[in-house]
Order: C-alpha cells, then structure tokens, then sequence
C-alpha cells in the first residue's frame, strides 16, 4: 500500500463513513465529467457533494490529500483487477502480460486512467511505481526463480516509471493509451531489464 504523503483522517463512526464515502464520489463523479484532477477543488467537491466545505477538511487537509486518496483507490482496483499471472518461466513473458493487462485496465476504466495518468498526480505516483514495482520483483524472484538482487529491485521500480512515463505521454496526447505507444513502452521496458539482467549475471 503506498505510503500516505498528506494528511487524511478516516472516519470510524457510520455518519462519518457515509460522509467520507460522498466526498469521494463526488470527486470520482466530477473526474468521470471531464475535469482533469489538476482542476479539482475542494469547494467543487463541496458542490458536488452538498455539503459544507469546511466539512471536508475534517478528511482531508488539501486537495492533494483527496486526490492521493482517490489515487490509492486506483491502484488497489488496478490490482486487483489485474488476471492471473501467465505460468511460465520466462521472465519477459511475464513482464509482456501485466504490461498488456496494465493497458487494458486503463482504457477500459477512464477514472483510474486520469487519476494515475494525469500530469497533475506524479509526485504520487512516483511513490506508487515504486510499490507497483516491488510486487513485479517479488513474482520474479519468488514465481519466475531469478535471483534476488537489489539491481534487479531498483530496475522493476524504474521499469514501472518509464512505462507510465509513456502511457502518461498517450494518455495527455490521445486521451488513451495507444497501441503504438504502449509496444514502444514495452520494448523500452524489456530492454531496459534485460540489461539490468546481463550486467547483473556478469557481475556474479
């Protein structure tokens, strides 16, 4: 889970459950409307919402702490959504799938796309590649039997950054990430680990 980087409060009575969970919609609903999260306020959330906007404060000290929220929101159903990981050994293999998935899961959900894609968010998600990375080492070392290695480690998190850098680029040019685009960010990934890889068998 990322590390929050704001101030959020969570609710643990039903009245401020219920009120948290308006708030967020209402967010999430005026993204799905067309406004970038660089656009988002929290008085137009406010709006959205009917509520007071004092009221949101009690959650959330800034805008940038709902949007984290939202954000994490994001990556949990990107996760989960995720399929099975393909039984094989061959780490581009592996690698080739959850990028594919990655994509689809992106044009298929247009809200988590602009909240992960969105110029407006990468302070977040820089700290969100670097979990979303540690879950890529993690099955590599522990599914696909490569050795553990801090090089490798670091290399799934930057293999994670220079793909979203490329599917941000998409997403802001085309508003979707293209196929064109997304088999320059594989191969730019792949080739990328695997010089990691051979460096890394030499060094050993």
């Amino acid at each position: 889970m990322p590390k929050k980087m704001t101030s959020t409060k969570d609710p643990t009575r039903k009245p401020g459950v219920a009120r948290h969970r308006e708030i967020i919609e209402a967010a999430e609903a005026l993204i799905r409307e067309g406004i970038s999260p660089r656009d988002l306020t929290l008085q137009a959330v406010a709006t959205q919402a009917s509520v007071p906007r004092v009221s949101l404060y009690y959650f959330f000290s800034s805008i940038e702490a709902l949007l984290e929220v939202l954000y994490q929101r994001a990556l949990n159903k990107m996760i989960g959504e995720l399929g099975e990981i393909p039984d094989t050994s061959e780490w581009r293999v592996f690698i080739e799938s959850v990028l594919d998935q990655t994509r689809k899961f992106y044009n298929t959900n247009p809200l988590e796309m602009a909240l992960v894609l969105s110029p407006s968010t990468f302070s977040i998600s820089n700290q969100t590649n670097r979990d979303y990375g540690q879950v890529l080492y993690k099955t590599m070392v522990n599914s696909i039997g490569l050795p553990k290695s801090q090089k490798l480690h670091q290399a799934c998190d930057i293999g994670i950054e220079i793909a979203h850098a490329v599917w941000r680029k998409s997403f802001v040019e085309k508003g979707k990430v293209t196929a064109a685009l997304h088999t320059q960010a594989k191969k730019v990934v792949l080739s990328y680990l695997e010089s990691v890889l051979e460096q890394t068998e030499r060094d050993n």
